[in-house]
């Protein structure tokens, strides 16, 4: 693989303190929380100093591997990613490793088998967009997991964070600076009283939730990932016989 240094394109350090915003501030307190074992993951698009302050913040915390993945519009083809491994450095300490060799495929969340324990949704405001990308992984999210998701105050990404926190949901809400939401895994251990209607009202935390719904998402979203995979199978058996 090849490896390249990603140069600090400023001279700020959040671990220092120095001209730091909130928001930035917020990505390595939270990086540096994530739990020995699990991994940081970043959908952006093209390369961004939120990165660069998930890697310093793992490094403060457990040396948590950081996956940078470059958000694909629903719209365009699948690719692979580029097979590269790219070193961030912090500090002058020894340098977390932020690899980039995934592509956001149905291919690469099919395969993907690590325990996410921060998911950061760095994408355009585009709710289609953004709640396929976190519809897809968020089932590889840990029981304590967080995720931040930025342009949380545009509407787009406020029906996404309805969504969530709704009653298709499984998220409660844990702090707003900013235009970044942090949301976390509902930590309480449901016990629902469903009706006739199917919906069900949890006796411990009175969260409410529409299970006739939960399972209209689930087969759509399962018909969305077997075409998906058909496509790429099918681009990939045309690119061989060329």
């Amino acid at each position: 693989m090849n490896v390249e240094t990603i140069e600090k394109r400023t001279n700020r350090s959040v671990s220092g303190g120095e001209d730091i915003t909130e928001g930035e501030k917020l990505l390595y307190e939270l990086a540096a929380q994530v739990q020995d074992g699990e991994v940081i993951v970043e959908f952006r698009t093209g390369e961004k100093e939120s990165t660069f302050h998930l890697a310093e913040g793992s490094l403060a915390g457990n040396g948590c591997p950081v996956y940078a993945i470059e958000y694909r519009s629903a719209d365009e083809d699948e690719e692979e990613g580029a097979s590269s491994v790219r070193r961030v450095p912090a500090n002058g300490e020894n340098s977390t490793i932020v690899n980039v060799s995934y592509a956001d495929s149905a291919d690469s969340v099919k395969r993907w088998r690590k325990k996410i324990g921060l998911l950061v949704l760095h994408l355009p405001a585009d709710y289609d967009d953004a709640r396929r990308v976190f519809m897809d992984w968020n089932r590889h999210l840990s029981e304590h997991a967080r995720v931040v998701i930025y342009h949380g105050e545009q509407p787009e990404l406020i029906r996404l964070l309805e969504d969530c926190l709704g009653n298709l949901g499984d998220f409660t809400t844990e702090l707003r600076t900013g235009t970044l939401a942090v949301i976390r895994v509902d930590e309480c251990t449901h016990h629902w009283i469903i009706n006739s209607r199917e919906i069900g009202v949890c006796r411990l935390c009175g969260r409410v939730r529409n299970f006739k719904k939960i399972m209209k998402e689930a087969n759509s979203a399962g018909m969305r990932q077997r075409r998906a995979a058909t496509s790429s199978r099918k681009k990939k058996k045309a690119a061989s016989s060329n």
